[in-house]
């Protein structure tokens, strides 16, 4: 019954109505409009602490990072079907 209900308000909120008919659905509904909310906070709170250091690094370090990105990038590529 505990995965269920975390279940059925994960189905809800991707088709945003949700139907809160039991306690467990309310706590699962509490429990992950908690997480979403951190997650949030934490991929500002990143994008932030990046956006400084991208402003702060010298050019020859900012061109080595994009450098590495579109590498990194050009090999998932290759690993993706």
């Amino acid at each position: 019954m505990g995965l269920d209900a975390v279940i059925d308000v994960a189905r809800g909120i991707l088709r945003f109505s949700v139907n809160t008919g039991s306690l467990s659905r309310v706590l699962a509904l509490v429990g992950i409009g908690i997480i979403l909310v951190l997650a949030l906070g934490y991929g500002l709170y990143g994008a932030v602490k990046l956006g400084k250091a991208i402003l702060r690094m010298r050019f020859d370090h900012f061109t080595a990072m994009l450098a590495a990105v579109g590498v990194a990038l050009i090999l998932i590529a290759a690993l993706l079907p």
